[in-house]
C-alpha cells in the first residue's frame, strides 16, 4: 500500500469507474426483463426496440469505461513497479560488496524483475477483476 499512496486518485478513478462499469453491466438483465414482460408478452414492438437501443448505448458506454478503467489500472500497476524496482535497486546499492558476493547476481535480476512484475500484475488485477467480481456478487 505504500507504492500505491503516490497513485491514489488514479487507483480511486479507477474503481469508480469500475463500479459504474458493475452497475451498467446489472442493468442488463432488468432490460431483458422489460423486453419480455412488457414487449414481447404485450407485444409491443416500439418498446422491444427502445429498449434494445438503451441496452446497445449501455453496452457501447460499458466499453468506454472498460477502456478507462483498464487505462488508469494499468497506470498504477506501472507506476507501483516502477518505484518499487527503484526502491530495491536502491536499497541494493547500500550492501557492502560482501553482502553483494555472497548472493548471485541472478538472485538479485530474479527480484527486480519477476517478482515486481508479480506485484505490478496484482495491483493492476485488484483494481479490475479481483474487484469487479465481490461488486457484480452484492449487486446480484
Amino acid at each position: 500500500m505504500h507504492f500505491v499512496r503516490p497513485y491514489w486518485k488514479g487507483a480511486v478513478l479507477s474503481l469508480v469507474l469500475l463500479s459504474s462499469l458493475v452497475v451498467l453491466d446489472l442493468s442488463i438483465p432488468r432490460l431483458i426483463q422489460r423486453i419480455i414482460d412488457q414487449g414481447i408478452n404485450q407485444h409491443n414492438q416500439p418498446l422491444v426496440i427502445q429498449t434494445a437501443v438503451i441496452m446497445i448505448t449501455i453496452s457501447l458506454l460499458s466499453l468506454v469505461i472498460a477502456i478507462g478503467n483498464n487505462i488508469f489500472s494499468v497506470r498504477v500497476g506501472e507506476g507501483v513497479a516502477r518505484d518499487l524496482r527503484e526502491a530495491l535497486f536502491l536499497k541494493i546499492e547500500t550492501y557492502s560488496y560482501g553482502n553483494l558476493d555472497r548472493k548471485k547476481p541472478a538472485s538479485w535480476m530474479v527480484r527486480l524483475t519477476s517478482d515486481i512484475a508479480a506485484l505490478k500484475n496484482l495491483t493492476q488485477i485488484s483494481l479490475r477483476i479481483g474487484t469487479r467480481g465481490p461488486l457484480l456478487m452484492i449487486g446480484s
